[in-house]
C-alpha cells in the first residue's frame, strides 16, 4: 500500500499501533501479506475516495491466560451485503469480474504466467494465514458504514 496510490485514488488514511513493544507469533511476510490483501479490499472498495484506518491494539483474556494482537482494518466504503457477508472468505467468491494482468515471466520455466486480479482469494488466503498461527480474521459492517476486519493474532510469551 503505496501513500501514493492512496493519494492518487483521494483515499485518506491513519495508521496507529499501541502495541509497538509486544511481539505477534507469525511471520512477519504474512502478516504484511494479510495487511495488504486487506488494504487493497478497503482501497477497491471507496473508488470516488474515502477513509481507510488501520490500527493495532493488544487485549488480554484472563480466561486463555494469553494476549492477542488486533489489527484493525478499517474503510467508509459501503460495506457488504448481508448476502455476501457470509461468503467473503471462501476460495473463489468474489463479487467482482475478473481481470487478467500481463503476462510475467515465471521464475522456474521463463514462460509467461497469467495472473489474475479478483480471483476470490485475497481473504480466502489471508483467513487462512491467520488459522494457521491460530489466530482469526473476521468481518463486519460498520454502524456508520463501511467494513471493518479484524486479524487477531496470539502474542509471544515474554
Amino acid at each position: 500500500l503505496s501513500s501514493a496510490e492512496m493519494d492518487k485514488r483521494g483515499i485518506r488514511y491513519s495508521f496507529s499501533n499501541e502495541a509497538e513493544d509486544d511481539r505477534v507469533l507469525g511471520e512477519r511476510s504474512q502478516i504484511r501479506q494479510v495487511l495488504l490483501n486487506l488494504g487493497l479490499n478497503a482501497m477497491d472498495a471507496m473508488p470516488q475516495g474515502g477513509t481507510l484506518h488501520i490500527r493495532g491494539s493488544v487485549r488480554r483474556e484472563a480466561a486463555q491466560d494469553r494476549g492477542w494482537y488486533d489489527l484493525w482494518v478499517e474503510d467508509n466504503g459501503p460495506g457488504i451485503a448481508a448476502e455476501v457477508l457470509p461468503h467473503i472468505f471462501e476460495p473463489f467468491f468474489s463479487t467482482r469480474t475478473l481481470q487478467s494482468r500481463p503476462q510475467t515471466p515465471d521464475q522456474t520455466s521463463g514462460q509467461g504466467q497469467s495472473l489474475g486480479r479478483y480471483a476470490g482469494l485475497g481473504l480466502a488466503v489471508a483467513r487462512s494465514l491467520a488459522q494457521a498461527r491460530n489466530g482469526a480474521l473476521t468481518a463486519v459492517n460498520r454502524p456508520e458504514g463501511g467494513a471493518s476486519f479484524c486479524l487477531s493474532l496470539p502474542l509471544a510469551d515474554a
